[in-house]
């Protein structure tokens, strides 16, 4: 009996910090480009409509080329007007004494019109119809479940139903019942950060949307559940996301004490501080991955 306890204890030798480094890259994986594609759109919806959004990594990429994009466009009219510029002086004198004239009627300039978001909004759900069926086969060779693919389908196809009444709250509703199913296609890979982090901020943006409709009962279940979720992915979380667990705590005190209060215009401000800590854990994370 002792020499089969000596070989046990040779075959439990404690790796090196090469195999111990080498085992943790082989253990988790990287969610694929694709659904966070999906993420970033849904997130651009709730944008759109001024609803509790968070910024996630695609849409900022984009806003990098629109702003490259802009910049290019500046300095292009800049070169235009210098080019422009020896010819207008030539013509300054002659058009002097009736500038002076205009001037006199001249009106403000007409406000721009605001945006339309529902236009705004339509190329979205369409893009998220092709990028889930391009995602969908992935997602089932990863072993999702046909619940999974179907709540997921069924979500987007409401939430394409009801942009067409054009109201607001519905479809900052519906989109979060499909921002829902982004957890559960997340629990589908082994990543560093858990997906639990996506369910909270499911349930968060759910004590708003519940509070603007004045039914406390489904935000206080909501907050609840936002308790039982922060509980299991504190537990997960390192010491470089120590600082921004501690705000994310204090976040959802504060959070479930205006619940408690019933008052709407400040669980809309608190709900908003806990995406925004949420986003900076995420963000600590994608540093650490590279």
């Amino acid at each position: 009996m002792a020499l089969l306890f000596t070989a046990c204890g040779q075959g439990s030798e404690k790796p090196s910090p090469q195999q111990q480094s080498a085992e943790k890259e082989q253990e988790f994986e990287k969610a694929p480009q694709k659904l966070k594609a999906i993420e970033a759109n849904i997130e651009k919806l709730f944008k759109a409509l001024d609803g509790p959004f968070v910024t996630v990594e695609e849409e900022k990429e984009e806003k990098d080329s629109q702003q490259g994009q802009e910049q290019q466009e500046s300095t292009q009219q800049q070169e235009s007007s210098q080019a422009e510029g020896g010819d207008a002086s030539k013509e300054t004198g002659q058009q002097s004494e009736g500038g002076q004239q205009a001037a006199g009627q001249q009106q403000k300039a007409p406000e721009p019109e605001k945006k339309d978001p529902w236009k705004e909004i339509e190329p979205l759900i369409s893009n998220l119809h092709y990028q889930w069926n391009d995602f969908m086969p992935d997602a089932v060779k990863k072993g999702a479940d046909p619940k999974i693919t179907g709540n997921f389908s069924n979500a987007l196809n409401t939430l394409t139903n009801t942009v067409k009444i054009k109201d607001k709250t519905n479809t900052l509703t519906t989109a979060n019942n499909l921002y829902r199913c982004v957890f559960d296609l997340y629990s589908l890979y082994r990543t560093e950060m858990s997906p639990e982090i996506k369910r909270m901020r499911y349930l968060i943006r759910n004590t708003i949307l519940f509070s603007i409709m004045g039914n406390w009962d489904q935000a206080i279940k909501d907050m609840a559940g936002i308790n039982a979720s922060w509980s299991l992915l504190k537990n997960t979380l390192g010491k470089e996301q120590q600082a921004d667990t501690g705000k994310l705590d204090y976040s959802i005190l504060e959070l479930e004490k205006v619940i408690a209060e019933k008052n709407a215009s400040l669980t809309d401000i608190k709900g908003r501080v806990a995406l925004s800590n949420i986003q900076s854990i995420e963000k600590s994370y994608e540093k650490e991955s590279g």
